[in-house]
């Protein structure tokens, strides 16, 4: 029911809205209208805007609202347009319903011609003075402006504007102009006066001098009393100040109007005091001077002993007082040592270590001795008084005169075994007389010989000689008559003198050999000292097999029988044999006569050798012949279960037996007796033969049981002999398994990989999982041991198809790691102590000496393998814990201590250490130690002890770098010039660019890698500009920044030329040639002028062993030389900063051969050789001794047109 209610009140109210709506609608339609369209306003103006406004043409008063369209010409204050700024602006009037309803219009903002004025006034004024202010309306109605000041206390001024300056300082005068137009409009007008006083000028009349700073230049009458400061004035003393001829010291108190003031003088006079240092002044020198004595000559002092180098005059060396020298002064007189020179006339001879060439009265120095080829030196002689040393004291020039004598010369023969010969004294550059030759026993003469070569005896003698005779020792030959035998084949077919033989005897079956026989004397050895060719023949006599009997004892007799046993004695060996009456007998065999090793149980034999017993055992001794048959089987053998008694042992002496017995104790370790039991307990000792065959090799344990075979013995008990050469001892099976197991050698504790043994049927295998070490192929490979670890291998030993096992505990121990892994690349180098690196090639030179060739890399070792040649890069092979080296081309590196030729395919093991910077091979003190390649031929060695090396061979590892650091190592070792005067290249190569740092330079252009420069003007400084190197290798690019100074220009006339070299190293003559321009160019000739390794700049000329020149020959395009001046420095020696160069050792020449050069001794850098007036087209600067280097840093020429 309440929904429904809802509803119908719903309906009601939706009804009831349509009707009001109907019935409320009506047309409305509003204007509005601006009653202008252009409206004009002053600025600063208001105006009200009355729009007019109607509805259904009606008055309306609907709600509008005003709008300017720039606020800053004009905006709206409610209705009024207030005007802010000369201008045009648009205005609009809207409907607040309904905006889309306005009206527009334009206004103008004018200017309000009645407020502008202009003023007529000083701004400044002097203090006292008056002024009136005029001013000019623009719009002139006949208003008047009144005025006021802001600070009547510099300027009064009334309401006409009448100005009096009363006080000093600064005032606003300000007044104000109401518009014509608008009321309450007006316009402000500060003005500003400034009041000072009245100035004066003051000028001065100085005659030369300098004014006192505080001197003005005007004053005002306020300042005075002005005090007037001295004047100065060089080499005068101020006398005072005249105003209109009147000494005045101030301007006074009262006085007006410019003023000129007049400084008078008075010479100065200054004294000289005179520092002379123990010397004599010279009577001329002044006590005192005044500028007008000036210049003013100064004059040498003396000391006795001493040169005079100089006056100082505040450090600064002066030849005289100049015209500018003021005030009292001190100079100081400089002395050097007199300096005398040392002349030698050598006579011919050389100075190998040189004698000083000057010397002061303070040195005292031992001459050396020259040399002179053939001659001995008697001394050096002054005025014929020899002297060995210059004296301290000694003064003067001196000339030594060298004496000589002829050198005598001994030549001594070593015959060497020959006959003697006597020796011969013979004067230098005669020749030896050649002696009749000597003779040996045994030997051909082949001439008399110095080392390897045979002496000439055409050569002139030089020096003391040992000439050795050489021979060749003769080969004889020996010829064998063996009437149908078989002769030894180890008897020679030839001897020599040196030799001793002895002859071994031939064999003839049913002969006995009687001997050696040289025409019917025999012979058993060829005897040293022997020579001749021989003739050998053998003599035989014949025997017949006996048959052995009692009655034969003490007689020969020959028999045949079988090998039972072997045994050695204390004078060789015996052996049992069995005959074919079966007679067991013994023959005791000297190992001197025959080999035992030839000599076999079953082999038959024949004996021939003298029969006798010994306690009932047939004996055959001192033997003539043993002949050697066919083996036959072995006898028989006697099997025993126990030992019988020792009746039946005795009675069974030299029976093979066979029996079953226990080992007691220890293992077999020599050739000592091992003793055994049988079952019973019954001991036996058993002894092997002379080798001790299975007992020695066989580890024969505790209680073991084994099967003994031998022969049965008494010796003080039972005693089984002869076992062991024939496998007699036999062992179980398990036993002989666990014998080769226990003999394994395996270690307790290893840190690499490393090798078992090896043997048939043997295996191993690792029986603890370790990921870290794996067993196979017979090794131990350890993988990575950074930590110690425990691990247990097996050994299986398969005999006879039963496999025996062995475990082993094996400790792997923390590894140090290798200093070099199998395959590594090396670079092997020394260190020479200039600091430099030779690295080592693997090529040889081509001299007859071959040596290995070294690169001198400078102070850095390029260890990249990629940018070395192949032959200076090496492979390590390892092999456990050696090491060893090889060549690109499959060469060993070993050691000799000499020049060998042929070396062997056998590698050297190096013994390398770590010295805490580089790997180091071998430290060298003995020079006879060589380097060379095994498998080569020549005397080929790299000597790494010659002069200027330290002595250590040393390697590094090799690396392939990166790309980033390949680039590094090419931007470091761009070489860019770092100081330029002229246009210079850049570096050039393939991904290389240059850019300027700043894009741009004043100074540089750059194009490509050439460079053209503007240098900096005169006296401007030099300036630095930054050129970027940009390196790009497999997309990679990096860049590194060059700073290149650009000198600025000198202070050079037009009519010069100046040559710097002073900016690099100069070598080449193309090089010098491009520092000089038209009008003057030259073509240069360069001499032992090389680039200097050092740190000094410049044109070197002269190393240590040689001179050197410079010729310059130039071109004249209608031009004179008239002046040169060459500046040069000495060397100095290991970046020292002193050095020496005299003009006995340096000489400049035109190509009219005139000296150039006095008496100047060159010690300081930059000093200048000035050549005036110079005449020629060429110009030569040479040193003429080795030893001394100059170094030429510019050449200076000044020319003249013609």
């Amino acid at each position: 029911m309440l929904k429904l209610s809802k509803k119908i009140y719903l309906i009601l109210a939706i009804v009831g809205a349509f009707f009001t709506i109907t019935s409320c609608t009506r047309l409305v339609s509003i204007q509005i209208d601006l009653e202008q369209t252009n409206y004009e306003v002053r600025l600063g103006q208001s105006l009200e805007i009355v729009p007019v406004v109607t509805e259904n043409n009606n008055p309306s008063d609907a709600p509008i609202a005003y709008y300017s369209y720039d606020n800053s010409i004009a905006s709206f204050v409610d209705t009024k347009l207030v005007a802010h700024n000369i201008g045009q602006v648009r205005i609009k009037v809207y409907s607040v319903d309904n905006p889309n309803i306005y009206d527009v219009a334009i206004v103008n903002v004018i200017k309000d011609n009645s407020l502008e004025v202009e003023f007529d006034y000083e701004e400044i004024m002097l203090k006292g003075e008056k002024q009136t202010i005029d001013y000019k309306l623009l719009i002139d109605d006949g208003r008047k402006l009144t005025f006021t000041t802001n600070h009547p206390e510099v300027v009064q001024i009334d309401e006409d504007g009448n100005l009096v300056a009363i006080g000093v300082g600064d005032a606003l005068i300000t007044t104000r102009i109401d518009s014509l137009y608008d009321e309450g409009v007006y316009k402000e007008y500060s003005l500003a006066i400034t009041v000072i006083y009245e100035k004066y000028h003051i000028t001065y009349e100085l005659d030369g001098g300098v004014n006192h700073i505080d001197n003005l230049d005007e004053y005002i009458v306020d300042d005075l009393p002005i005090s007037l400061g001295i004047p100065s004035r060089d080499g005068y003393v101020f006398e005072g100040w005249y105003l209109n001829g009147e000494k005045v010291t101030s301007i006074a108190e009262g006085t007006k109007g410019d003023l000129h003031f007049v400084a008078k003088w008075e010479l100065a006079d200054y004294t000289i005091h005179y520092e002379l240092d123990g010397g004599i002044n010279h009577p001329d020198n002044k006590n005192g001077y005044t500028i007008d004595n000036l210049p003013l000559t100064l004059y040498q002092p003396t000391k006795k002993g001493y040169n005079f180098t100089g006056w100082y005059l505040n450090n600064q060396l002066v030849e005289y007082l100049p015209e500018n020298t003021l005030g009292e002064i001190t100079l100081v007189a400089t002395w050097e040592l007199a300096t005398y020179d040392l002349f030698y006339n050598l006579d011919g001879g050389i100075l190998e270590s040189e004698n000083p060439t000057t010397y002061t009265m303070n040195d005292e120095f031992i001459l050396n001795n020259p040399t002179k080829n053939g001659y001995n030196f008697l001394g050096w002689y002054v005025n014929d008084v020899k002297i060995e040393k210059i004296e301290k004291g000694t003064t003067g020039n001196l000339t030594l005169l060298a004496k000589w004598e002829l050198q005598k010369h001994t030549i001594e023969f070593n015959s060497n075994g020959g006959t003697n010969v006597s020796n011969q004294i013979v004067n230098h550059f005669d020749k030896v007389l050649e002696p009749d030759h000597p003779t040996r026993l045994g030997y051909d003469f082949l001439g008399w010989f110095i080392g390897e070569d045979e002496y000439d005896f055409n050569n002139e003698v030089t020096t003391n000689l040992e000439l050795v005779a050489k021979w060749q020792i003769i080969n004889y030959n020996i010829n064998y008559d063996l009437n149908d035998s078989i002769n030894n084949s180890s008897n020679p077919s030839s001897y020599t003198v040196e030799d001793t033989i002895s002859l071994l005897n031939p064999t003839k079956k049913g002969y006995i050999f009687v001997g050696w026989y040289v025409n019917d004397n025999k012979v058993e050895q060829i005897n040293l000292g022997t020579t001749g060719h021989l003739m050998l023949v053998a003599k035989w006599r014949t025997y017949q097999i006996s048959e052995i009997k009692e009655e034969n004892k003490g007689t020969v007799v020959a028999t045949t029988g079988i090998v039972t046993a072997i045994s050695t004695n204390n004078n060789g060996f015996s052996i049992l044999i069995q005959d074919v009456t079966d007679a067991i007998m013994v023959y005791k065999i000297d190992d001197s006569q025959f080999n035992y090793n030839e000599f076999y149980v079953g082999q038959e034999v024949t004996i021939l050798a003298e029969y006798t017993l010994f306690n009932g055992l047939s004996e055959l001794q001192n033997i003539e012949k043993i002949e050697l048959g066919e083996i036959k089987e072995i006898p028989s053998v006697v099997e025993l279960d126990t030992l019988p008694d020792e009746e039946i042992l005795k009675a069974m002496q030299s029976k093979i037996i066979k029996i079953k017995l226990t080992y007691l104790s220890g293992e077999i370790a020599s050739k000592s007796n091992a003793n055994f039991i049988d079952s019973l307990g019954n001991q036996i000792v058993v002894r092997g033969d002379s080798t001790w065959g299975n007992i020695d090799t066989i580890s024969l344990k505790e209680n073991q049981e084994v099967i003994v075979t031998g022969f049965i013995n008494w010796y003080n008990g039972a005693q089984i002999t002869n076992v062991g050469n024939h496998q007699f001892i036999e062992q179980k099976d398990e036993d002989l398994a666990n014998a080769i197991l226990d003999s394994l050698n395996v270690p307790a504790s290893i840190s690499q990989t490393t090798d078992l043994d090896k043997i048939d049927g043997l295996t191993w295998e690792l029986v603890t999982a370790n990921s870290n070490v794996k067993v196979e192929n017979n090794q131990i490979i350890v993988l990575s041991n950074d930590e110690e670890t425990t691990i247990t291998i097996l050994a299986k030993y398969l005999y006879k198809n039963v496999e025996y096992t062995k475990s082993f505990d094996i400790v792997v121990e923390q590894a140090t790691p290798p200093l070099f892994n199998n395959g590594d690349k090396v670079i092997i180098f020394t260190k020479r102590s200039s600091g430099n690196y030779f690295i080592m090639n693997s090529d040889l030179g081509t001299a007859s000496t071959k040596r290995f060739q070294a690169i001198d890399t400078g102070t850095s070792i390029l260890n990249d393998v990629t940018n070395q040649a192949e032959n200076q890069v090496w492979t390590i092979e390892t092999s456990g814990d050696n090491y060893y080296l090889k060549s690109f081309d499959g060469k060993y590196i070993t050691w000799s201590s000499g020049n060998s030729g042929n070396l062997s395919d056998e590698k050297y093991a190096l013994n390398i250490t770590y010295d805490g910077e580089f790997y180091q091979i071998l430290s060298v003190s003995d020079s006879t130690r060589k380097l060379q390649l095994n498998n080569t031929s020549g005397n080929n060695y790299f000597a790494f002890y010659t002069s200027n090396q330290a002595g250590n061979l040393v390697i590094q590892k090799a690396q392939e770098l990166t790309d980033e650091e390949k680039i590094d190592i090419f931007l470091n070792n761009l070489e860019v010039e770092t100081s330029v005067s002229d246009d210079f290249s850049l570096p050039e190569s393939e991904g290389l660019t240059w850019s300027l740092k700043d894009g741009t330079s004043d100074y540089a252009i750059l194009g490509d890698a050439v460079v053209t420069i503007t240098r900096p003007a005169i006296g401007e400084s030099d300036v630095i500009v930054c050129f970027v190197a940009s390196y790009t290798l497999n997309g990679i690019t990096k860049t590194k920044e060059f700073n290149i100074t650009i000198k600025a220009l000198e202070d050079v006339t037009e009519q010069q030329i100046f040559a710097d070299f002073s900016d690099k190293k100069y070598s080449k003559a193309e090089d010098v040639e491009s520092k000089f321009k038209d009008p003057i160019t030259v073509s240069a000739t360069l001499v032992s002028a090389s680039a200097n390794t050092g740190d000094m700049n410049g044109i070197k000329l002269g190393t240590g062993s040689k001179v050197g020149s410079i010729l310059l020959s130039f071109n004249l395009n209608n031009v004179k030389i008239t002046k040169i001046i060459i500046n040069v420095s000495p060397w100095h020696s290991s970046g020292n900063s002193t050095g020496k160069i005299t003009n006995a050792n340096v000489k400049v020449t035109n190509n009219a051969s005139t000296s150039f050069i006095t008496n100047e001794t060159i010690t300081n850098d930059n000093t200048e050789l000035v050549i005036e007036n110079f005449d020629g087209n060429t110009l030569l600067v040479e040193t003429i001794s080795k030893g001394y280097r100059l170094f030429i840093n510019s050449i200076t020429i000044e020319y003249e047109n013609i």
